[in-house]
């Protein structure tokens, strides 16, 4: 910041009489004869630090409260601590804003739903989230995936079959429901719509929010051969025990072409699940959004929230899936760096490439743009 003169300027000027004549005498002629001492401008110091320190503190406090808004300073410099307080004060926020959500019409006032149907994308914790719902003693299920394992795979057969299992569950006095990928819904939209109205059916809309964390997940079970990276695991085995399964705790990932199709299939599979939902629940919107991200961080809250949306009493139920995979990928991905290589240059995949909560970051770098499109594999 310039910091302008603060010195006094001579209102005096130069007479244009002689010398002689001059009256009343001239300052040099007085200072002749009566010499004064030279004026200190030391005092000009303090008053510079009064007017240049408040902006000089103001600057300070301003750069450090926005570093994180600098990638290249904030995420390579190992300063994360302030950032993960912002992230820690975001997911305080958003917890309020979920516990603060009002209940869609179909749910106010406690009437417990007929029949509730959790539209979900693979690698979603939907196992889990499932698992945690058949422990409640109001609800109904059978096979998770009712519908979508058929010998054969027809949308007329599963709309056959979610009609006959809503009758044997509600004939039990409970709740009847399971979980249904998009395509059968999509298929028969205007059928399933008139059976969710028949059912009174509450939706569950189940999706991930980081696309490519789930992906790595996929990429775990399609390329390596590892199902329980997307099946999760029963709660009788360990960590430690995971981590001797399939491709285990940490591996690496060669085939980015495979993973940038995985992802890709993913976005496609996103798009196709909000269809699906808006299909389902029509003008009514009887829909609760249960992101994994929340029921990861956030379980008992989230389980109290859904309980609430289907009229439920509550209890306290536990899942019996659980996370197969570390919520980091700097410490699942072997080869992270050569990942970030290929991947972060995109910016549609650098904000899910940067975790927070994980301090997992990719160095900051242009890199190639081979991997970018989000466009749905042909």
């Amino acid at each position: 910041m310039p910091i302008h003169s603060l010195g006094h300027s001579s209102s005096s000027s130069p007479s244009t009489l002689n010398k002689e004549s001059t009256f009343p005498p001239r300052r040099s002629a007085l200072n002749s004869l009566h010499p004064r001492k030279k004026r200190s401008k030391l005092w000009r110091l303090p008053v510079a630090v009064v007017l240049v320190l408040p902006a000089f503190v103001a600057l300070v406090i301003y750069f450090c409260t926005h570093l994180v808004t600098f990638p290249s300073l904030a995420l390579h410099t190992n300063l994360g601590t302030s950032e993960r307080k912002h992230k820690v004060f975001d997911d305080q926020l958003a917890r309020a804003a979920r516990h603060a959500r009002p209940l869609p019409g179909c749910a106010v006032g406690g009437k417990r739903a007929k029949t509730f149907l959790i539209v979900f994308m693979g690698h979603s914790g939907s196992s889990a989230l499932l698992s945690e719902l058949r422990s409640h003693s109001e609800i109904y299920t059978e096979i998770a995936e009712l519908v979508d394992h058929q010998p054969l795979f027809n949308s007329s057969a599963a709309l056959e079959e979610t009609a006959a299992f809503f009758k044997r569950g509600i004939k039990k006095g409970k709740v009847p429901g399971f979980k249904i990928r998009p395509a059968h819904i999509v298929n028969k939209p205007k059928q399933f719509r008139a059976l969710a109205q028949k059912y009174q059916t509450r939706i569950i809309w189940n999706y991930r929010r980081n696309l490519f964390k789930a992906s790595v997940g996929e990429y775990a079970n399609r390329y390596l051969n590892d199902t329980s990276a997307v099946e999760g695991l029963r709660e009788n085995v360990t960590m430690e025990e995971r981590c001797k399964l399939g491709a285990g705790c940490r591996f690496r990932i060669d085939n980015f072409k495979f993973l940038h199709d995985t992802i890709r299939e993913k976005v496609k599979s996103h798009h196709a699940i909000l269809d699906a939902v808006n299909v389902i629940s029509g003008s009514e919107s009887c829909v609760r959004e249960v992101p994994y991200e929340d029921y990861l961080y956030d379980r008992e809250n989230v389980m109290t929230d859904v309980q609430a949306f289907l009229g439920l009493r509550a209890e306290d139920t536990k899942p019996s899936r659980f996370k197969a995979t570390r919520d980091s990928l700097c410490e699942v991905v072997e080869n992270w760096d050569e990942l970030c290589e290929s991947f972060y240059g995109c910016f549609v995949w650098q904000k899910m490439l940067e975790d927070v909560r994980n301090d997992c970051y990719c160095k900051f770098s242009s890199g190639p743009t081979t991997y970018c499109s989000a466009e749905a594999a042909d």
